[in-house]
């Protein structure tokens, strides 16, 4: 069943484009995401997300830093730009979380539809052809984000301040965007 529902959604995925930049890229919506990268992938992505979200949250943001993140602070609960996390961050999940949830299996199958479709490898380590440079400073946010994840750390704004003023930069990127970078 597995190899006939890869088969349906191959052709279908096949047909879209293989630019996966949204235009506010490198940041990108959950619809953006979906229009992308297709159903099939979103759907894996959803289930495997659902499926370690405990097990994320409990961290301490590994993965964050892993990865390099921009926005990342040890102050931050959570992701301040969830709705609007590059792809980068979408498709990688930490390889203890997946063995811990019993996803392995299905994770595979997603970074093999990525690599397949999109020639991305996300599979084991970050994404690095996604992003593998300081990409905050290549789109003219770095100073800006950091102001405000520093701000956040040294207790001059709560987290709902910062993760509200991070939202905003993010948001007026993306309107002003017209071109993928």
């Amino acid at each position: 069943m597995r190899e006939e529902t890869r088969l349906e959604n191959k052709t279908s995925t096949e047909k879209r484009t293989r630019r996966w930049h949204a235009p506010g890229y490198p940041f990108m919506t959950d619809a953006e995401f979906r229009a992308i990268f297709g159903e099939e992938i979103n759907q894996l992505v959803q289930s495997i997300r659902r499926s370690t979200d405990q097990w994320c949250q409990s961290c301490g943001g590994k993965c964050c830093q892993k990865i390099k993140c921009g926005f990342y602070s040890p102050q931050f609960g959570m992701c301040p730009i969830y709705g609007l996390r590059p792809p980068k961050c979408r498709l990688y999940f930490c390889f203890r979380a997946l063995w811990g949830v019993g996803m392995y299996d299905t994770a595979v199958h997603l970074s093999e539809l990525v690599e397949r479709y999109f020639s991305l490898e996300i599979f084991f380590e970050p994404p690095v052809r996604i992003l593998n440079y300081d990409w905050l400073e290549e789109i003219g946010l770095r100073e800006r984000v950091c102001r405000i994840v520093t701000s956040c750390e040294r207790q001059e704004i709560d987290f709902p301040t910062a993760q509200c003023q991070l939202h905003e930069v993010v948001c007026a990127f993306m309107q002003g965007s017209q071109h993928p970078v």
